[in-house]
């Protein structure tokens, strides 16, 4: 078990460190909420790594993992839920979550079928390969093994106080994941922004599939870039997010990520302009140095297609079951 643990207190009733996960973001934040019920924002990957610096966070705190009341979780994704169901079982903290969260961790057959005829199809769509898909689909079921199927014993909706926190209102901004909840504290103009909105990387617009089979599929960075409009209206004097450091100009950051997702379109409507290509030319095209991570650059590829195509910039075709595109 780590001996050092590097507690942040960034603001009045909250603790913050850090939990590493296998993953290539790095460490994920979590946040402890002080009060009448401890919660715990997050909670790291299923790992023996990430279980042992999470209670010797809990240590360096001053509070026993048995003082843990209540679980937030932000979002679906491993690193950020992994221990959910370990810790619900040995300290009987309720955990709570977006009803989407609750879905996608219940991994009920009917969803995790669902879940997986979306990402064949979609793929198959951008100019995948059989043997391609199936990789990734691999890949995938070796990612889950840094989660665990949880119950979520309360959801939360947009603008709910947060129970046992009533200076704490739960925000959705959906975006990174149609799933994902921040929360935000008007007295000090405190949000904790999970991966809404982080100061070293973009956030991907995740593509992920609704948690209702007859519902058409979200446009994740169209979606994302007017709940970022959204947050830079809001008064923010500290974001926390979760991953990396504190953020104390968020405007000025959505400006600066507003500025990349430009200047990526433009590229791609130059590409297009050359000749047409479908989604999975042009991210190899665009990120020559990512391609062992393709549900990433696919993600951010189809999310900048979905959105110049809205914008009329740019047309698409479908023959033989792919998408091409063309400027």
């Amino acid at each position: 078990m780590p001996n050092t643990i590097q507690l942040e207190r960034p603001c009045r009733d909250v603790v913050s460190f850090a939990i590493p996960t296998p993953f290539p973001v790095g460490d994920v934040n979590v946040y402890l909420l002080e009060g009448d019920r401890l919660t715990l924002i997050d909670t790291g990957p299923r790992t023996d790594e990430a279980w042992d610096v999470l209670i010797s966070g809990f240590q360096a705190a001053g509070y026993r993992l048995s003082d843990l009341k209540q679980i937030v979780l932000t979002h679906f994704h491993e690193d950020h839920t992994g221990l959910a169901y370990r810790l619900r079982q040995e300290t009987g903290a309720k955990v709570l979550a977006h009803p989407g969260t609750a879905v996608w961790l219940r991994e009920e057959p009917w969803f995790v079928e669902w879940r997986n005829r979306f990402f064949r199809d979609l793929y198959a769509r951008a100019g995948l390969l059989p043997t391609q898909i199936e990789l990734i689909m691999t890949a995938y079921q070796a990612l889950r093994t840094f989660g665990h199927p949880c119950e979520v014993d309360e959801v939360l909706a947009d603008g709910a106080v947060l129970p046992s926190h009533p200076d704490w209102r739960v925000v959705y901004t959906p975006g990174h994941s149609q799933t994902q909840l921040s929360l935000y504290r008007a007295a000090d103009q405190t949000m904790i922004l999970a991966d809404h909105l982080i100061a070293h990387i973009s956030s991907n617009a995740f593509l992920e599939p609704s948690v209702r089979p007859d519902e058409e599929r979200v446009k994740p960075l169209i979606q994302y870039r007017a709940e970022l409009q959204k947050l830079k209206r809001l008064p923010i004097r500290l974001g926390l997010p979760g991953h990396g450091e504190p953020i104390f100009e968020h405007a000025a950051l959505i400006d600066k990520r507003f500025e990349s997702q430009e200047r990526r379109g433009e590229t791609i409507v130059e590409l297009l302009a050359e000749r047409e290509r479908t989604a999975l030319e042009l991210a190899l095209e665009l990120f020559p140095k990512h391609q062992d991570q393709l549900p990433l650059v696919l993600s951010e590829t189809i999310g900048h297609l979905d959105w110049l195509e809205a914008e009329g910039r740019i047309t698409k075709t479908t023959r033989d079951g792919v998408d091409r595109f063309s400027a």
